[in-house]
């Protein structure tokens, strides 16, 4: 299951990279630029996420029970997926966003002289 769950992590990541830099994101012909931040976002969340799994892995190497080390990584595997859902659904929650105020940058005048 491991070696299949590492190919599928490492089909998405070939996808999210191909659809997160397609040119047309990042220049100034095209304004979906509300689209193109949660995409970047969410291969954020996913690379965080993947490197929260081998993290993981790298402690469950060094558990010396056999039993002990399988749960270790079935753990680790669980976490990982879980927090991969938690990505889709800050996904979808940002699309929502880009549906409601549209897909203009974001970029707001701060005043430095407004904060503590």
């Amino acid at each position: 299951m491991g070696l299949v769950l590492w190919l599928c992590t490492a089909l998405l990541a070939v996808v999210l990279v191909f659809v997160t830099f397609v040119p047309e994101a990042f220049s100034g012909g095209h304004d979906q630029f509300c689209s193109a931040t949660s995409e970047t976002a969410f291969t954020a969340c996913g690379k965080d996420a993947e490197d929260d799994l081998y993290i993981s892995r790298a402690i469950c190497i060094n558990v010396s029970n056999n039993g002990a080390r399988k749960r270790c990584l079935r753990d680790a595997d669980s976490a990982f997926e879980e927090a991969q859902d938690e990505c889709e659904d800050q996904l979808d929650a940002r699309e929502e966003v880009c549906d409601l105020i549209g897909q203009a940058r974001y970029e707001p005048d701060f005043d430095p002289d407004n904060f503590v």
